[in-house]
């Protein structure tokens, strides 16, 4: 049985002193982890532009906070746990089924101020893997796990590359939309191979999670 923890997080000992970046769009990717959950900045402190934290117990991973600016008091908050967003243990010789979300419904919470419910309507996650590729750069080649979210009815479907056991955790990131085929194009893609000095350091989140 894998921990998918061991993929989701780099070991403390990078984290705390290191982060990746797109060498292209020069975006950083922070990680840091606690007891609870793990926090990804994506901007240098004190930006703090863009985030996302993704809670855990024994029974799944999560997504319950992404974007847009913690500083501001933007950001979305899933409901209840959040999105369930892979398996916390699973056994890599079995395929995972998706996990199909009936409700996807957050709150938009703006200036710290919560806004009503809305929703994404029908999402699915899938996770696979562990598979290899060579994510060029400082990262090179690597074993990798994959988490893919569909959501407005699998209009949009975002894919999570987590490099792991143990190595650099999410490292590729791609948004791709629905074709008339049926395929999905790819149309944005970041790519966080480079390794840069320093950590996020300890997170202090400045509002009231929904």
């Amino acid at each position: 049985m894998i921990d998918i923890l061991s993929y989701l997080s780099p070991p403390q000992e990078f984290w705390w002193n290191s982060h990746l970046v797109d060498p292209i769009t020069k975006q950083p990717q922070y990680t840091v982890a606690s007891p609870t959950g793990i926090w990804y900045p994506k901007n240098d402190p004190p930006a703090l532009l863009g985030f996302d934290y993704n809670p855990y117990d024994t029974q799944y991973v999560y997504q319950k906070l992404t974007e847009l600016d913690w500083k501001a008091g933007n950001f979305k908050a899933f409901l209840g746990k959040g999105v369930p967003w892979c398996p916390r243990f699973y056994d890599p010789s079995m395929r995972l089924p998706p996990i199909i979300i009936p409700d996807t419904s957050y709150v938009a919470v703006t200036n710290g101020v919560k806004g009503p419910v809305q929703n994404l309507k029908v999402g699915v996650t899938q996770l696979s893997g562990p598979m290899y590729d060579d994510f060029n750069g400082d990262v090179g080649q690597q074993q990798f796990v994959r988490v893919t979210w569909q959501w407005d009815n699998g209009a949009v479907m975002e894919s999570f590359d987590y490099c792991g056991p143990y190595t650099f955790g999410w490292t590729r990131w791609q948004a791709a939309n629905l074709q008339p085929d049926g395929t999905y194009k790819v149309m944005q893609t970041s790519l966080f191979n480079t390794i840069a000095k320093g950590g996020f350091g300890p997170i202090s989140f400045p509002y009231p999670i929904p």
